[in-house]
């Protein structure tokens, strides 16, 4: 997993300790998760195939208005004619 993910599966590590070594995150990784399971804070862990699942909801989701903007635009220029 940590090759296809090209080591972004520790984000959250990484922002933590920037300075480790991208060999020792599954360390920290281990460190963040009992911290945040200890304050609550929740932690959210997936599979490769859920995780680009939800990289192309969260895609769409963050374009739609633009999408809706475009194709609102489309209508106004076609009615135009």
């Amino acid at each position: 997993v940590d090759y296809l993910y090209g080591a972004l599966n520790y984000q959250i590590e990484h922002h933590f300790f920037p300075g480790v070594a991208r060999h020792n995150m599954r360390e920290a990784h281990a460190i963040v998760k009992a911290f945040c399971i200890e304050k609550g804070i929740p932690y959210h862990e997936t599979g490769i195939v859920q995780s680009y699942v939800e990289i192309v909801q969260y895609l769409n989701d963050v374009t739609a208005s633009v999408r809706a903007e475009e194709q609102a635009a489309v209508v106004k220029e076609r009615s135009k004619s």
